[in-house]
């Protein structure tokens, strides 16, 4: 006997944590202000593995956007930590697992003194179990013949590492210059990794979004969007350069203040890292005596591969209607939009993905004042798929483009598809072998029409006879082809 070692491996898992709860509204805030939108980053403090669930805890940190008489826009934050049990098949209390987590579908309802405030929490799970199997191993036997296979292993191990972020930029000299900057969101998307002996470079893009009370009275809330590069080195003696370096990332936290028209940006983005290494594994697909009747039992070994594809951008342009109930907007200040994935369907090379957008839209209104509203909509596109195994599709949008007044608003929007693949290697191994009985001996040399779907193997074990004693007259093709003369000595 011999003992193989592989990982069950969880990937980009995903369940839902619900925030419920009012805050109280600062000075200068009361009933009569006017919400326009909340942002929030959150931070997973710790994930712990139990049978078939993981509990949560963590920290979400809410800022509010509202906007008093005057049309005066300000903002102010809030935090609030929480806990959640995620019914997980396959956890296990010996999984190693890490979370990250996103604030979506965040609602808020002004209650004169306090703000009720409401969040769904994305928690997106990564995870793997090292897992040993006894198989049987070849015994220096003339009665046993062999058939010998080999299959990819997969060992894993995660890690989650923080990078933290400080970098700058300047304001565009064609908007005004910001009077004071009022929150900030974003998301990243890991793009590169290079491994070599012992560490990997993890490079990447942080989308930022960032609202400023600007200096021009007439045009008071402003918004403006950046592209940042951050990069990270993950130190691990299991990395090498042929490792498979699987990598989703988080914003937890993110802070802007402005100097001038010069923005300072502080974040930390955690990165959740599945370090996958292959081995080969040869294993006894199947056996037979040449003198006893056997019986085998068999083992199924899964091992599942997770490889990281390069993210899809496609842009989409719908129209939108401000609804009876809100004012008509005079002209649209910016848009927010969050999707979500209802279903990912693999059709030949491409993957059909549809879902809602929801989006955010902030205006000056007709009838004077700045005004929000919410409006959802349905997506279906088509992105490119060429690999194999199961995709893992998320989705962020990179931006919104508005245009348009009163109640018939056009956008375009680009989302960004980041596209996972989860390739399962089965294979099944001999575990135990038990003689049952003298064989009957064939002797003699015959010859044997192939069907076309056995193997050499499959006519030595059905003939009794060796292996090497099974020749391929007509050609050396293994399975032989149907008709094809094999002689057996």
């Amino acid at each position: 006997m011999k003992k193989i070692y592989f990982d069950e491996v969880l990937w980009s898992v995903k369940d839902t944590a619900v925030i419920d709860g009012s805050i109280p509204l600062p000075s200068g805030a009361d009933g009569s202000s006017v919400i326009l939108d909340v942002c929030s980053a959150v931070r997973i403090d710790s994930a712990v593995s139990g049978k078939d669930e993981v509990k949560i805890t963590g920290t979400a940190r809410f800022t509010v956007l509202y906007s008093s008489e005057g049309m005066v826009p300000d903002s102010f934050d809030a935090e609030c930590s929480f806990e959640h049990v995620s019914r997980i098949e396959g956890a296990d209390p010996d999984m190693c697992i890490e979370a990250l987590a996103q604030a979506v579908n965040v609602s808020c309802k002004n209650e004169g003194a306090f703000l009720r405030l409401g969040a769904d929490i994305m928690v997106t799970y990564v995870g793997c179990k090292r897992k040993e199997r006894q198989i049987l191993c070849v015994h220096d036997d003339d009665d046993m013949q062999y058939d010998i296979s080999s299959a990819p292993l997969y060992e894993c191990s995660v890690k989650c590492v923080k990078n933290y972020l400080d970098t700058q930029f300047i304001v565009p000299q064609t908007m005004p210059e910001p009077e004071k900057l009022l929150y900030s969101y974003g998301y990243a998307m890991p793009e590169n990794v290079v491994c070599e002996s012992g560490r990997a470079a993890v490079e990447g893009e942080l989308k930022l979004f960032v609202a400023y009370r600007s200096s021009d009275k007439n045009a008071p809330l402003q918004f403006i969007s950046e592209s940042v590069s951050f990069g990270e080195v993950i130190s691990d003696e299991s990395i090498n350069e042929d490792s498979i370096l699987s990598v989703n990332a988080a914003v937890e936290r993110l802070s802007v203040r402005g100097e001038g028209d010069t923005v300072y940006v502080s974040a930390a983005i955690s990165l959740c890292c599945l370090i996958s290494n292959e081995c080969k594994c040869e294993y006894i697909s199947d056996m037979f005596s040449l003198t006893e009747h056997t019986v085998l039992k068999k083992d199924d070994i899964c091992s599942c591969r997770i490889s990281r594809c390069e993210p899809v951008k496609k842009v989409l342009r719908s129209d939108v209607m401000i609804p009876e109930t809100c004012p008509e907007a005079a002209r649209v200040l910016s848009v927010r939009t969050y999707a979500e994935i209802a279903g990912v369907v693999k059709q030949n090379d491409r993957l059909a993905v549809d879902g809602i957008l929801y989006r955010k839209l902030c205006y000056t209104a007709a009838e004077g004042g700045i005004r929000s509203v919410l409006v959802k909509e349905p997506f279906d596109e088509e992105i490119p798929f060429l690999t194999d195994g199961d995709p893992i599709v998320d989705v962020h949008a990179e931006y919104t483009l508005a245009s348009g007044s009163g109640r018939d608003i056009v956008l375009k929007t680009c989302l960004e598809f980041g596209i996972s693949t989860k390739e399962c290697l089965d294979f099944s191994a001999v575990t135990e072998c038990e003689k049952n009985g003298k064989r009957e001996p064939r002797n003699g040399i015959r010859v044997y029409y192939a069907d076309g779907c056995e193997t050499i193997f499959d006519i030595a074990r059905k003939n009794c006879a060796k292996k090497s004693s099974v020749i391929c007259l007509d050609n050396e093709l293994d399975p032989p082809a149907r008709g094809d003369r094999v002689l057996i000595m």
